[in-house]
């Protein structure tokens, strides 16, 4: 990805000084690549500052943004972008950096939820005023992808498909050859986007075109691959490939174990893998094992804190719950009812309409296994049947709004409308066989 810091060559003098600055940048770069992003965001702040040329020291602080959103660290990116955009506003031929600038503040207001400072961008001009995908089609492709998951949590789904279709033409006109990391990287997000919109048709014919080139241009223990190989898992959830799915969520969690990145996001990324590690395990008939992937959950530390505080502060929290119940439910155990009061309430920090249909089918199964171990089996049913419907709505919304390829249900939806559909008919137990339903 950093093969090409900025838009000029700056060639080093002969000097001792030089030489080992040239070193100490080539180690970072490849700690960086190696997934040591903090490590390597801390050395090279450190040697920027030793930079004695302004025009310089600028072109490396764009390498440093591109590091810190890479790592989630987008404190830092604005830090940065405060610090450099002076400069690059006095030097003429630093105006070419604008663009990064303007993605990279983008995605941090994104991040950060700042929906009035993303709409206000966007209409001075819109996303292609911002950047000229000719001039600069991978900060186009980061823009583009970005936008599609900020409209499709505020389930704008036309517009969300619309920032894809840009995203991919950005990808079309870079040069795979020059910049393989940059292509790789901006494929990887294009699959994570085709799968988060149920495009699955789309999703695994790209993954068939691109997994070589992907798997030969970054290394292996990167923040990208690591992006890459969840990205797969998810998609993969799509399938009846049950243990399958599961051996990928496992080999997405080790990488992500070994990454250098926000604490938050690594936390989020290893409980989310967890979770539908485990449903995989349980859908493929193996529950012993589905077991004991959940005493491994990174939340497990936490659950007494969760449990004392009465609510949920984000989603790794609020999905480790769900797994406590559901894998507890169906391996016919004592659930915890603790967790009641905790799911009785909708999760303030929730956004879009789209996420919150999808956390309120999640609440209300749980709520429905937690109100059966309670031995209120009536009302338990009720909810049961009343989440797989709302899981049926969220795959209607999707369908019905023309989106490029055919929508088809989660393994998470098959477990929703596998139970519902048991207890519509009566069953006393929950259908063993998913093909039954599907």
């Amino acid at each position: 990805m950093l093969t090409a810091l900025g838009l000029f060559t700056i060639t080093p003098a002969l000097s001792e000084e030089s030489r080992t600055n040239e070193m100490e940048k080539q180690e970072i770069f490849d700690l960086f690549h190696r997934g040591k992003a903090n490590t390597a965001i801390a050395r090279f702040d450190a040697l920027i500052r030793t930079v004695p040329s302004s025009r310089e020291k600028t072109v490396l602080q764009r390498g440093l943004m591109e590091m810190c959103a890479a790592a989630f660290n987008w404190r830092c990116v604005l830090d940065t972008i405060d610090s450099i955009l002076p400069s690059v506003k006095a030097d003429q031929a630093l105006t070419p950096l604008l663009a990064d600038l303007a993605v990279a503040n983008l995605k941090s207001n994104i991040w950060f939820g700042n929906s009035n400072a993303v709409e206000e961008m966007l209409q001075n001009g819109g996303p292609f005023s911002m950047v000229n995908p000719t001039a600069n089609p991978h900060a186009s492709a980061l823009l583009h992808t970005a936008l599609h998951g900020y409209y499709l949590e505020k389930g704008d789904l036309i517009k969300a498909d619309e920032a894809l279709s840009s995203a991919i033409m950005g990808v079309l006109l870079d040069d795979p050859k020059r910049f393989g990391g940059w292509v790789s990287s901006d494929l990887i997000k294009i699959l994570g986007a085709l799968t988060a919109q149920h495009d699955i048709v789309g999703a695994f014919s790209l993954l068939e075109r691109v997994d070589r080139f992907v798997n030969g241009s970054l290394a292996h223990d990167g923040i990208d691959y690591a992006e890459y190989k969840m990205n797969v898992a998810q998609l993969f959830a799509f399938t009846n490939l049950f243990a399958q799915t599961a051996a990928m969520f496992s080999e997405a969690s080790k990488l992500y174990e070994m990454l250098e990145i926000a604490d938050e996001v690594k936390e989020y990324k290893l409980a989310s893998a967890n979770s539908l590690m485990s449903a995989a395990l349980v859908l493929a008939n193996k529950i012993e094992d589905a077991k004991k992937v959940h005493a491994d959950h990174p939340m497990q530390k936490q659950k007494v804190k969760i449990l004392e505080r009465g609510e949920f502060k984000n989603q790794a929290e609020f999905f480790y719950a769900v797994s406590d119940v559901f894998i507890v439910a169906w391996a016919n155990e004592r659930v915890d009812l603790r967790w009641m009061p905790l799911f009785e309430k909708r999760p303030s920090w929730v956004g879009g309409p789209l996420e919150l249909m999808n956390m309120d089918s999640y609440r209300n199964f749980t709520l429905g296994l937690l109100r059966i171990a309670s031995n209120d089996t009536t009302e338990g049913r009720r909810l049961v049947k009343f989440a797989a419907g709302q899981r049926l709505d969220i795959f209607e919304t999707v369908l019905k709004h023309d989106l490029e390829g055919f929508p088809v249900p989660t393994f998470v939806d098959k477990i929703f409308i596998m139970a519902g559909a048991a207890f519509a008919l009566d069953a006393s137990t929950v259908v063993d066989d998913v093909d039954l339903v599907f």
